[in-house]
């Protein structure tokens, strides 16, 4: 392997990596502009209602059922996953291609 192609696959690297966090990015931002949305959170209230995000998996009362509780732990995964999106910052909008200044 020559030295080029070693700078050649840095840069594809680069690349791959550059465009996998815009694309988490933009999907941040969508997070953001959907659940922030009054609409959004009243969505996200009945999510919580609906799949007991305050209330553990497991349930004594109800007798140790593996396959129920694995169904809920589940679920409750989907809406932490949710937050935790909405923990991560919205910075500007990576929706938009920034195009360079052209000085004549």
């Amino acid at each position: 392997m020559n030295p080029h192609d070693v700078f050649e696959i840095d840069r594809q690297r680069k690349a791959a990596a550059e465009k996998k966090a815009k694309d988490e990015q933009i999907a941040v931002n969508a997070y953001h502009r959907l659940f922030k949305s009054e609409d959004g959170q009243i969505v996200i209230t009945d999510l919580d209602h609906a799949f007991r995000m305050s209330q553990p998996a497991f349930e004594q009362a109800t007798g140790y059922n593996a396959t129920a509780a694995a169904i809920r732990d589940g679920q409750r995964g989907v809406l932490l996953y949710i937050f935790k999106q909405l923990r991560r910052p919205c910075q500007g909008d990576a929706n938009v291609e920034v195009k360079p200044k052209v000085i004549k």
